[in-house]
């Protein structure tokens, strides 16, 4: 099936769409009567949507980070490669859990075949992460 084009009203629509459909139709050229069905019926049409999110896209683009370079930006934080900024071991700490956090590094998975042994697997699992944290406390003195 092809790509239906938007119409010069519904490119209107979509430069001046905000959150508000009744509006952005009348804006368009929409009749006012009309505008709340039409609004509505355009925000419904995929080639309208696809159109509001490529604007969307350019718009917040830029502004936004994205995973990749969130990562790469942690990376460079944890080796303390950031030009000549020295960066301080707390920093590049947090920036290894932050990395680690994004790469599910630290989850633990219970693999299980049923509901048979679901109760002895979930014991197990929260005995480890008992002597775990029991491990990380640090001891009251007296």
């Amino acid at each position: 099936m092809p790509e239906r084009k938007l119409t010069p009203r519904q490119k209107k629509f979509v430069a001046l769409y905000e959150g508000n459909a009744t509006k952005a139709a009348i804006k368009a050229g929409y009749s006012k009567k009309t505008a709340y069905s039409i609004g509505q019926e355009n925000l419904k049409k995929p080639e309208v949507i696809k159109a509001l999110q490529e604007r969307e896209k350019e718009e917040t683009g830029p502004l936004v980070a994205s995973r990749i370079e969130r990562q790469q930006f942690w990376t460079a934080v944890m080796r303390g490669k950031l030009g000549k900024v020295k960066i301080k071991m707390e920093h590049r700490l947090k920036a290894s859990e932050l990395l680690g956090k994004s790469e599910a590094d630290f989850t633990e998975k219970v693999l299980h075949s049923g509901l048979d042994n679901l109760a002895e697997d979930l014991k197990a699992a929260r005995l480890r992460r008992e002597q775990a944290e029991s491990q990380s406390l640090p001891k009251k003195s007296k």
